[in-house]
């Protein structure tokens, strides 16, 4: 089965990632599932690769399904880059450990029988009170490039998937969550994709809160839930 969680900027790891703690909230994952953190993974963030971050990767390595994730804003781009590149269940991805996955931008994977469009990135807020090079990263938004490739992926197939998989939300859909979140130019080319692109789910993180939409759109931080159509 198919499960997806918001942001766990690292430290969430421990405190929502393991077996144990998804068992006492009723959760059984095996080693044929797979979860997808929707963003802001964190891990790895300095380079080279400290101790602790070390660590959580092979604790979540550990564990009986397979990690996913999509990139978020909060994240070392160039070191996600760095990792060996491979196909895997139809898109390509990084392999950050056998079972701790990075799935590219503007991919589209065949996961469970459930076609998965993965489009991470989006816009820090925060910016200004980071360090580029250091805690922020230009390529934190897709370049166009990334977004050539995305295009063309679901222009393959016939603009139509089960799952959109996000960092950010589309600028319509962020309103809805607040009228404080302003829109940007990412979060409006996610408009015009959620305007032409058929779609049974759209999950998405970075808002810092659990919400669900009666369209299919469901903004995630610290719920863990299974794919449902």
């Amino acid at each position: 089965m198919l499960y997806f969680t918001g942001d766990v900027h690292g430290f969430a790891i421990e405190t929502r990632l393991t077996a144990q703690v998804l068992e006492s909230r009723g959760l059984h994952l095996t080693e044929q599932d797979h979860l997808i953190v929707c963003g802001d993974f964190s891990v790895p963030w300095s380079n080279p690769i400290n101790q602790k971050d070390a660590s959580l990767l092979d604790q979540l390595n550990q564990q009986p399904w397979t990690t996913l994730f999509i990139d978020g804003n909060h994240e070392n781009h160039p070191l996600l880059g760095s990792f060996p590149e491979k196909t895997w269940h139809g898109g390509r991805v990084h392999e950050v450990r056998p079972k701790v996955l990075h799935l590219m931008r503007g991919q589209l994977f065949d996961i469970d029988g459930v076609n998965v469009f993965a489009l991470g990135g989006a816009h820090s807020v925060d910016r200004a009170g980071r360090t580029e090079g250091k805690t922020w990263w230009r390529d934190e938004v897709p370049s166009e490039e990334e977004r050539a490739t995305a295009n063309k992926t679901l222009a393959e197939c016939g603009n139509d998937v089960d799952v959109v998989v996000t960092h950010c939300a589309p600028s319509m859909v962020q309103y809805r969550l607040s009228y404080s979140f302003e829109r940007d130019e990412f979060t409006e080319y996610l408009e015009y994709l959620s305007g032409i692109v058929g779609f049974k789910r759209w999950y998405f993180g970075h808002y810092h809160m659990d919400r669900d939409f009666n369209d299919g759109y469901c903004c995630l931080l610290d719920r863990v839930v299974p794919y449902s159509e």
